[in-house]
């Protein structure tokens, strides 16, 4: 295989593993984003990855690279990679090179997400309004601007249940597309609070992130500390879903999720 080929598929194998992994494989995203990142480089470094068991090593020089790199494929999964895995601050700086490129793509979208996962609202708001008036009546607008609206008044009140503003940020972390930050925020809560019905949203973040497996731990282990009636619901309603996700005729409904 020529180096070109070679490099065209292992940037392609990378994309693949992106796309088909699910935010709670945080140490295999990590990996897969640290290897785009070498393959974007300016200077010659070693990029590797572990998928499924195999290593890709590959020598990663900028003249074999930088064609690729430059690619929206590239930069879109790569800037992607970073929004999943909670680097934030890097994701942004790559989303707005591309919005600045195409700014009528997708790029405007998840750059606004990215700023409203680090709690800027009003300025994630101003560009979807921009963004809106270039592409009057595009639904995922519309829907992105009402999570802004929720994510504005979010523990506005002093005297609000902690527990409380914890759920209504996770939920509204699941319904942006970021299922991995939803049970960072609502998993300590579940152990600490095994009692509060609420706090099945962290079970809600699982389906999302279409990880029916570990939903199902979460809600053994969480039935484990007590309050078994609360928790065996829950399992119902899991075992349904995943009943309605086997049927071809009734495929499961998963939230949206950055592309």
């Amino acid at each position: 295989m020529l180096p070109t080929d070679r490099a065209e598929a292992s940037i392609l194998c990378a994309c693949i593993g992106i796309d088909a992994a699910s935010d709670a494989d945080q140490e295999l995203l990590v990996g897969l984003r640290g290897f785009l990142d070498a393959c974007a480089a300016t200077e010659a470094s070693t990029a590797r990855f572990d998928l499924e068991g195999t290593e890709l090593v590959i020598e990663a020089t900028p003249a074999l690279f930088a064609p690729l790199a430059i690619t929206t494929a590239f930069r879109n999964h790569r800037a992607v990679a970073h929004a999943r895995t909670s680097s934030l601050a890097e994701a942004e700086r790559q989303f707005r090179l591309l919005a600045a490129d195409q700014p009528g793509s997708a790029s405007v979208l998840n750059l606004a997400r990215v700023l409203a996962l680090q709690g800027r609202w009003d300025e994630a708001d101003a560009l979807a309004q921009q963004a809106q008036q270039r592409t009057a009546g595009d639904p995922g607008l519309l829907r992105l601007r009402g999570l802004l609206a929720r994510g504005r008044t979010l523990g506005g009140d002093a005297g609000l249940d902690p527990v409380q503003v914890a759920v209504e940020q996770a939920q509204l972390y699941v319904d942006l597309g970021a299922p991995e930050l939803a049970r960072r925020a609502v998993m300590p809560l579940v152990e600490a609070h095994p009692d509060r019905p609420e706090l099945v949203v962290a079970v809600t973040a699982y389906v999302a992130d279409r990880r029916m497996d570990l939903a199902r731990r979460a809600v053994l282990a969480a039935r484990d500390r007590g309050h078994a009636t609360l928790w065996d619901e829950t399992l119902a309603q899991l075992q349904r879903l995943e009943t309605a996700a086997r049927a071809p005729q009734q495929p499961m409904r998963v939230p949206g999720r950055l592309p």
